[in-house]
C-alpha cells in the first residue's frame, strides 16, 4: 500500500503502520531516475584516452617506449586521469623527471601531491608522488628515509616503468 505521506520531492514517506510493496519501491526508484535525469547535465561529462610521455627538465631526451597509455574522465572542471609508462631506453633525458601530455591543462600548478604513482621499479623504500607542474605535466617527487625531492633521470635505469599512476586536478577547459 502506498504511503499517504509524501516528501517534498514526491517520494513515499512511510509510517510504522504502512506496509510498502515492491511496486511502491519501484515507483520511488522511477521518480528518483526522473529527478536525476533532469538535474544531471550529461554534456559536462567526457572521457577518453591520452598518451603520457616521460621527459627530463634539463634535457627532454627521446626515450624509447615499450608501452604507454592513459585514460581520463572529466566531470565539469574535475579531471581524473590514469596512465602507464614503460621505457627501454632513457634516450638522453637529464634533470628532474616529468610526465607530460595531460589531457587538459590545470588551472594552476600545485605544491601538494595531486598524483599517486605505484608499481615502479625504483629501489624498495621509496615513496613516489606527483604534483601538477607548469599546468600541463606531473613533476615526479620521491622520498625515502634519507632523501626527498624531484626524481632525477640519473636515478633511473633504461628499463624503467610506472605501470599505474593517477592524478586528479581542476581545469578551465
Amino acid at each position: 500500500m502506498s504511503s499517504i505521506n509524501k516528501t517534498e520531492l514526491g517520494f513515499n514517506q512511510w509510517s510504522l503502520s504502512d506496509k510498502p510493496t515492491m511496486e511502491d519501491f519501484n515507483a520511488d526508484n522511477l521518480l528518483a531516475d526522473q529527478i536525476l535525469e533532469e538535474k544531471l547535465d550529461k554534456s559536462i561529462i567526457s572521457s577518453g584516452e591520452w598518451t603520457p610521455f616521460l621527459y627530463g627538465s634539463t634535457t627532454e631526451g627521446n626515450p624509447t617506449y615499450t608501452a604507454r597509455d592513459g585514460f581520463y574522465c572529466k566531470i565539469g572542471p574535475l579531471v581524473v586521469c590514469k596512465g602507464s609508462i614503460v621505457i627501454s631506453s632513457k634516450g638522453g633525458m637529464s634533470g628532474a623527471l616529468k610526465i607530460g601530455g595531460l589531457p587538459f591543462a590545470a588551472i594552476r600548478s600545485f605544491s601538494q601531491p595531486s598524483a599517486v604513482i605505484r608499481d615502479t621499479n625504483l629501489a624498495a623504500g621509496h615513496i613516489i608522488t606527483g604534483t601538477i607542474a607548469n599546468y600541463t605535466s606531473l613533476a615526479i617527487i620521491q622520498s625515502s628515509n634519507t632523501t626527498g625531492g624531484s626524481l632525477q633521470a640519473s636515478e633511473i635505469n633504461d628499463n624503467f616503468y610506472f605501470t599505474n599512476f593517477s592524478a586528479m586536478y581542476i581545469t578551465n577547459s
